[in-house]
C-alpha cells in the first residue's frame, strides 16, 4: 500500500471550528477500590475487579496489567496465582462506582459550558472559546483529583473522535502529564500516524481485523481513505469516523440522553435455584429495579416480559433453555406494585418445580411519556403512580431499599456471589472508615 497523504483540505487548519474535550477516569473501578481516603495502602499495588458472581476480571490497576493479567481472565483459574502474587481482589461494587462517578461528573459540570455523560467514567465537553486549553485541561485534572480523589486523562481536539484519540495519547505518551491538546496540523499528523487503528473510537475488533487486512493499520491510514467508498462498503458510521479524524465534526454533544424504549433487569443467580420462593423474590426485585429506572426518565410502560433460564454446562461451553411469558397491562403505568403483581403472575405460569434455574429476567417495553398518551376517562388510576413517588422519596431520603414490597424481604440465596465486596464507603454510614 502506498504511503497515504492527508490532503490540505482535510487538515485541522482548514476544518477546525469547534473544540471538544474528553475526560476519562484512569482505571476507574480499580481507582475506586484503591481510593486514597479509604485504602491508601493499595496505592501502587496490583488490584483486580471481578464481574458479576466473581466470574472474570473486568478491571485492573496498571500494576496488575504489567504483571500479565488480562481482561476476561476467569477468576477460578487465577485464584492461586492472585494469592501467591499478592494481588488484591474485589467484587464489583456498583453502588460505590456509581456514586464516585456522579461526584466526578458534578465536579466537571461546574467547570465546562456543556457536557455529555458518555459512560460511567467518560464525559465529553464543548470547550469552544475557552482560552489556554493546556492549562484548562490540567485544571480539570487537578480539580477532580482534589475534590473526588480520582485521576483522569484529558484529550482536547476539533472533533469527538479526535478528542477521544487525544485522550488515549494523554494516558500513553510520556511527557504529556495526562493532558493532550491536538489543535494544530503538526500534532494532528503525529497523533494519527502513531495511533493504531483499533484505538479509534468506534473501530471494534472485527472492523480492525478487516481494515488491517487491507493495510489500514493506523488512524492516519484510515483518515486518508475515500470516505464515501468506505461508507458504502462498511457503514455510514465508519464514513463519519473518517471525516472526524480529518477534523470535520459529525457528532455533536448529546446533552439529553435518549430515553430507553426497553428496560431489562436480569442477572445470573449466585447459585442454582429450585423452588418457587427464590424465583418469586428475584422477579419482584428485578421489577423494582426496572421500575425505578422507568420513573427516573419520567416514563410509563404497558408491556412486561418475564423469562426463567435453565443453564446446562458442558466441558466446552454451556447452553440455555428459556421459558418466557408476556402480558400487556390494561393501561400504561410506572407503579412498582402493579408491575410486580403482573410479573409474578407470569412467572407462575412458566415455573417448573422440577427445574433448577440459573437466571431470571424482566423486561419493560411499550414505553412512552405520559403526555404522549390519549387521556382515558375510564381509567381507574393515573398512569403515574403517587404511591411510587412516595416510595422513591422515602428511599432517596433513608437509603435505597429502605421501603420495599414484602416479597423482596428476607434471605436472598439467589443473589450474586460477591465474596470480595468492599464497603459502601460513600453511601452507607456504617461503612465509613473508623479512626482507632
Amino acid at each position: 500500500m502506498h504511503a497515504p497523504v492527508l490532503k490540505p483540505e482535510w487538515r485541522l487548519s482548514a476544518n477546525a471550528r469547534k473544540v471538544y474535550g474528553l475526560v476519562d477516569c484512569n482505571k476507574f473501578y480499580a481507582s475506586c477500590e484503591s481510593h486514597p481516603l479509604w485504602r491508601p495502602d493499595l496505592i501502587g499495588k496490583p488490584v483486580v475487579v471481578l464481574s458479576n458472581n466473581d466470574g472474570c476480571v473486568i478491571a485492573m490497576s496498571m500494576e496488575a496489567k504489567k504483571m500479565g493479567y488480562k481482561m476476561g481472565d476467569p477468576h477460578f483459574k487465577l485464584k492461586e496465582r492472585l494469592r501467591d502474587e499478592g494481588v488484591h481482589v474485589f467484587s464489583s461494587n456498583y453502588t460505590l462506582y456509581d456514586d464516585l462517578s456522579n461526584r466526578v461528573m458534578m465536579t466537571l459540570a461546574d467547570m465546562v459550558p456543556e457536557l455529555e455523560v458518555y459512560s460511567i467514567d467518560e464525559m465529553f465537553a464543548d470547550l469552544t472559546g475557552i482560552a489556554g486549553l493546556q492549562g484548562f485541561g490540567e485544571e480539570l485534572r487537578n480539580r477532580v483529583w482534589g475534590w473526588v480523589g480520582i485521576r483522569v486523562g484529558v484529550g482536547i481536539s476539533a472533533t469527538k473522535t479526535l478528542a477521544k484519540l487525544a485522550n488515549w495519547a494523554a494516558k500513553n505518551w510520556k511527557g504529556l502529564s495526562g493532558v493532550a491538546v491536538v489543535l494544530d496540523d503538526k500534532r494532528h499528523e503525529l497523533l494519527l500516524k502513531r495511533a493504531p487503528v483499533d484505538e479509534v473510537w468506534g473501530i471494534g475488533r472485527r472492523y480492525a481485523e478487516k481494515l488491517k487486512a487491507r493495510g489500514i493499520v493506523t488512524a492516519w491510514h484510515l483518515a486518508s481513505c475515500d470516505d464515501q467508498a468506505m461508507g458504502k462498503e462498511f457503514s455510514v458510521v465508519l464514513q463519519r469516523t473518517i471525516l472526524e479524524l480529518r477534523g470535520i465534526p459529525c457528532n455533536d454533544l448529546e446533552l439529553n440522553a435518549p430515553k430507553k424504549k426497553q428496560i431489562i433487569s436480569s442477572r445470573a443467580f449466585g447459585s442454582r435455584q429450585q423452588g418457587w420462593k427464590p424465583i418469586e423474590q428475584s422477579i419482584a426485585s428485578y421489577v423494582a429495579r426496572a421500575a425505578e429506572k422507568l420513573r427516573a426518565q419520567g416514563s410509563v410502560c404497558r408491556k412486561i416480559d418475564v423469562a426463567l433460564i435453565v443453564r446446562k454446562a458442558t466441558a466446552e461451553s454451556f447452553s440455555d433453555a428459556y421459558s418466557s411469558a408476556t402480558a400487556r397491562l390494561q393501561q400504561h403505568t410506572d407503579d412498582t406494585i402493579t408491575l410486580q403483581g403482573a410479573a409474578v403472575s407470569l412467572a407462575k405460569k412458566i415455573f417448573d418445580e422440577n427445574a433448577v434455574y440459573a437466571k431470571s429476567s424482566v423486561a419493560l417495553s411499550e414505553i412512552c411519556q405520559p403526555e404522549d398518551l390519549t387521556k382515558d376517562m375510564f381509567a381507574s388510576v393515573s398512569s403515574q403512580s403517587p404511591r411510587a413517588r412516595v416510595l422513591d422519596a422515602i428511599n432517596a431520603r433513608f437509603g435505597k431499599g429502605s421501603l420495599r414490597s414484602a416479597t423482596t424481604i428476607g434471605e436472598m440465596p439467589w443473589s450474586m456471589q460477591r465474596g470480595h465486596l468492599s464497603p459502601y464507603y460513600t453511601t452507607r454510614l456504617s461503612d465509613l472508615p473508623k479512626l482507632r
